[in-house]
């Protein structure tokens, strides 16, 4: 996992693709913004920030605080805007 991976929309017009972009997933349609959020490694986890996105970012129906970090636990369920993810974790086997 990338240090930090920013997750939202592409916007081909301004040449902008976000490390994991929402649009295929209807992430338009769903309110997703070009710069959502944003998923942060640490030495003990994982965790999200969000970014000010009109449409908000939610983990498990908690309303996000732009600009503060909430750690990322298996299973969560993250809202941006109207499209929902849910958060696993694969272990490598090595």
């Amino acid at each position: 996992v990338k240090e930090r991976i920013m997750i939202g929309r592409a916007d081909p017009v301004a040449d902008y693709h976000p490390d994991f972009d929402l649009t295929p997933y209807g992430g338009q349609e769903n309110g997703v913004s070009r710069r959502h959020a944003v998923i942060i490694r640490e030495e003990n986890g994982l965790y999200v920030e969000a970014l000010q996105a009109v449409n908000g970012t939610r983990i498990n129906g908690t309303l996000l605080e732009t600009g503060q970090r909430y750690r990322l636990r298996d299973g969560d369920e993250m809202a941006l805007g109207r499209l929902r993810i849910v958060v696993r974790f694969v272990r490598s086997p090595f």
